[in-house]
């Protein structure tokens, strides 16, 4: 009877914290500056995927046969149709990943807007860019994918750059500025995802789905997006605007209790560990509800 009611009181702890957890993040998604964002992420990926493809029809319509470029580096990797479904297999662990390390803690699912916008503004870069540079697809979609893929027969169009390298990395470079404790270490959640993202990578290179130039292009696209200041070509009357999912003043926010509904969470986000440049001095750990 003890020993039944120990087990019993361990899982009735446990049950409780999940519950407690998932009404924190029920609760993030009740929060104004949350949904405001999420909002204008809304508008900004429908006007992405109207210019994508817009912009994909003007290539089929001008540049019927585009040119092939030589690659080196494919003229020496035999091609492999394999790792096209290795390629989409680790994408979607990928993502997997990623909305986990989002919902497994809540200071980290305040950022999703935020990585949502990059993700949004790369593609919208993208669909731009393969106008510019309208280079011949070594794998044609109707080559590799189902007919009935519809997201691939209509969107997988053009070449330079790379938005399966770019989106990897970005997820990657985002994550980067999170930490979690491995025994007395700092471990970067980036780094789990990191692997991912490579084989992802190498994927698209032995399946000859892109040209080596379009998976560097991918890298630098993704460092861009992630590191550049986008405060300095917003307008100055914008830059306050804390709804905005361009805002980068995230921390303050929580310190200006601009999340109403959770008052007591900045003080506890603000001596969190978990957020922290790599130079910041080692703190005790004190865990988000």
């Amino acid at each position: 009877m003890v020993r039944l009611k120990t087990d019993c009181g361990e899982w009735c702890f446990m049950w409780q914290a999940i519950k407690t957890h998932a009404q924190g993040i029920y609760d993030e998604l009740r929060q104004p500056v949350f949904v405001k964002r999420m909002l204008w992420n809304i508008v900004f990926a429908i006007i992405m995927i109207v210019s994508i493809y817009l912009n994909i029809q003007f290539l089929r319509t001008n540049y019927p046969t585009p040119p092939q470029p030589p690659d080196l580096l494919l003229d020496l990797i035999p091609q492999n149709d394999l790792f096209v479904l290795i390629g989409e297999l680790f994408s979607s662990l990928q993502v997997g990943l990623v909305l986990l390390l989002f919902v497994s803690a809540r200071h980290r699912f305040r950022h999703l807007p935020r990585l949502m916008f990059l993700l949004i503004l790369m593609y919208m870069l993208r669909g731009f860019v393969i106008v510019l540079t309208p280079l011949g697809q070594i794998r044609p979609p109707v080559e590799t994918y189902a007919a009935d893929h519809f997201i691939a027969q209509n969107f997988y169009h053009g070449m330079f750059f790379s938005g399966h390298t770019a989106s990897a990395l970005i997820q990657v470079m985002f994550f980067h500025q999170f930490t979690v404790r491995w025994f007395r270490r700092r471990l970067h959640l980036s780094y789990l995802i990191l692997p991912l993202a490579l084989v992802q990578i190498v994927s698209l290179l032995i399946s000859h789905q892109h040209y080596t130039i379009d998976i560097v292009g991918g890298f630098l696209i993704a460092y861009f997006v992630t590191q550049f200041d986008f405060m300095k070509v917003v307008p100055p009357g914008l830059r306050t605007v804390k709804w905005l999912p361009w805002y980068t003043g995230d921390q303050a926010l929580y310190a200006e209790g601009v999340y109403a509904a959770d008052a007591n969470y900045a003080s506890v986000y603000e001596r969190d560990d978990e957020y922290t440049s790599p130079e910041a001095p080692e703190r005790q750990h004190n865990p988000i509800p």
